[in-house]
């Protein structure tokens, strides 16, 4: 792999600047084998470690995305606890 292209404050992307502030997403790209195809125009962090959290599969993110669809929210409106705390906006 080749060396990475870097701005001119010396950092691999534009979304690296909020890295020391803690506020930057990490790049779930960078660290693949084709890498990030943004480079330095990348609005995510390329400082983060490889072993930081990976982005779950398709296959966990259907089953959540599937699991969320499926509360039964006409059971939890009708809660008298949750009616009096205001819904689900309290």
């Amino acid at each position: 792999r080749e060396e990475p292209e870097l701005l001119p404050d010396g950092l691999p992307s534009r979304g690296s600047a909020k890295h020391a502030a803690g506020k930057c997403g990490p790049c779930h790209y960078f660290h693949t084998k084709t890498g990030c195809r943004q480079g330095v125009n990348c609005n995510f962090c390329h400082l983060h470690q490889s072993d930081f959290r990976p982005r779950p599969c398709k296959a966990k993110r259907a089953r959540a995305k599937n699991q969320a669809a499926n509360i039964d929210v006409n059971e939890w409106a009708n809660d008298e606890t949750n009616m009096q705390k205001g819904g689900y906006m309290h």
